[in-house]
């Protein structure tokens, strides 16, 4: 099952990336998230144990992450926990004034196809898009304060 949230952020897409990419401080950054801990580094790829919460419901898995600042794209491949397999993309397209920002997710679960239909339905519309959601609303928050001081400091 795929889905897409987007927003659009008032900030030029290297400083998302910045934010975005500094996945070791997420915990800071999203109220949502209980918890995110660094795995290991191999220099162009590194992976980190997540943890975050939708309504008071705990989630967790391990994601593979790589960054991508030539094409604006940051990748999450999750390699453990319920939603093992899933890809998501974080896509940064340059606009008037800002940037929009997509989450790709694409989540095919591994399990028998009626119950594969029905739990990536569930996984993607209660968990992912309100997860997805929450978290680009806050870095939109967290892009555009930064970037408000920086033109104020500017002048």
């Amino acid at each position: 099952m795929q889905a897409t949230n987007s927003i659009f952020i008032k900030a030029p897409p290297e400083k998302i990336m910045d934010l975005v990419g500094n996945v070791q401080r997420w915990q800071e950054y999203l109220p949502h998230y209980r918890y995110v801990r660094a795995l290991g580094d191999d220099g162009s790829v590194r992976t980190f144990e997540m943890g975050a919460s939708r309504s008071g419901i705990p989630v967790s898995w391990v994601a593979e992450f790589q960054a991508f600042p030539e094409s604006h794209k940051l990748r999450f491949t999750h390699v453990g926990g319920i939603t093992k397999g899933m890809y998501v993309e974080w896509r940064l397209m340059p606009s008037e004034g800002g940037t929009n920002v997509e989450i790709y997710h694409d989540l095919r679960l591994r399990w028998p196809p009626v119950f594969r239909q029905i739990g990536e339905l569930v996984i993607t519309k209660l968990f992912i898009e309100h997860i997805a959601s929450r978290t680009l609303r806050r870095f939109k928050e967290l892009a555009e304060s930064s970037e408000e001081r920086h033109s104020q400091n500017e002048n």
